[in-house]
């Protein structure tokens, strides 16, 4: 029989993954904004006012490796709720974590009673 400690744990972790955003919309990348600045003499970059903005992911792939993928401004609502997403995934993971922890302590310590 669970004991009322683990009971509570159970139950906290059922309301912590309630939190949980669709997996099927997130994202593990960074988004960034850039100006750039072309090869033309004549051009309007070349005395400060850069073209742009232009918005990249850049997205690890492996030790060393990452891509860095050029993305629409249309886009950028999605891709923004995509990677907080992908940041609370990452958050209601580890918390899930933690109770299991204290879950399995609360299991050893009603073994050894």
């Amino acid at each position: 029989m669970k004991s009322n400690k683990i009971k509570k744990l159970e139950d906290k972790k059922s309301k912590v993954l309630k939190r949980l955003p669709p997996l099927t919309e997130v994202l593990r990348a960074t988004l960034a904004k850039r100006y750039l600045t072309c090869g033309r003499s004549n051009c309007k970059c070349q005395r400060g006012q850069k073209h742009g903005p232009f918005y990249y992911l850049s997205i690890t792939l492996g030790v060393g490796k990452t891509k860095q993928i050029q993305v629409s401004p249309e886009d950028l609502p999605v891709i923004r709720r995509w990677i907080k997403n992908y940041r609370n995934t990452r958050i209601v993971l580890e918390q899930v974590s933690l109770i299991n922890t204290e879950i399995l302590q609360a299991k050893k310590r009603n073994r050894s009673l």
